[in-house]
């Protein structure tokens, strides 16, 4: 476990959480830094919430902000706007519930609310199931992986989008 000590801008494009004993825990570059409207540094406020509000771990806030920063780092649509409306709504339970932990496949497959981060159903999220579906595929060795994949899709919201997306993956 380990406890933050601050979160702190290093250069334009780079974040830095650095736990109490001093040392650099994670790094992340952003190419487009997150910045509020008001101002005020988005980690601090949201480790504020977090912590305060929410009564979260110091472990529990790292992993967030280490899916957050990471989120951040790719190209997931537009995350950057959703995330930083979510600050500055103070929406941090909806933030820490989508960025605390990945999206579980259970018996009746993904299931999740759609939205931005590792807890939402979005394109990142299809694509990582299918490529464990592709990879479980692949290890069965045989013919099993010339036979091909049924994918379709339904009036569901997205339901074109994320079949879409599987077929790019499989």
């Amino acid at each position: 476990t380990f406890r933050v000590d601050r979160i702190e801008l290093i250069h334009e494009t780079q974040w830095c959480m650095a736990p109490l004993n001093g040392e650099r825990l994670e790094t992340a570059y952003l190419s487009n830094p997150l910045v509020l409207s008001d101002g005020r540094d988005p980690f601090e406020v949201m480790y504020d919430a977090f912590r305060n509000n929410l009564d979260l771990e110091e472990e529990t806030i790292g992993e967030i902000f280490k899916n957050i920063s990471g989120w951040l780092t790719t190209a997931y649509g537009d995350s950057y706007l959703t995330i930083k409306n979510l600050i500055e709504e103070g929406n941090f339970t909806e933030l820490a519930d989508a960025f605390r932990k990945d999206i579980e496949f259970g018996t009746a497959g993904i299931r999740a609310t759609m939205g931005v981060g590792p807890n939402r159903m979005n394109t990142y999220t299809v694509r990582r199931a299918m490529q464990g579906l592709a990879n479980y595929i692949l290890s069965q060795g045989g013919d099993i992986s010339k036979k091909g994949v049924v994918v379709s899709y339904d009036t569901r919201n997205n339901s074109d989008i994320f079949a879409e997306e599987v077929v790019n993956v499989l």
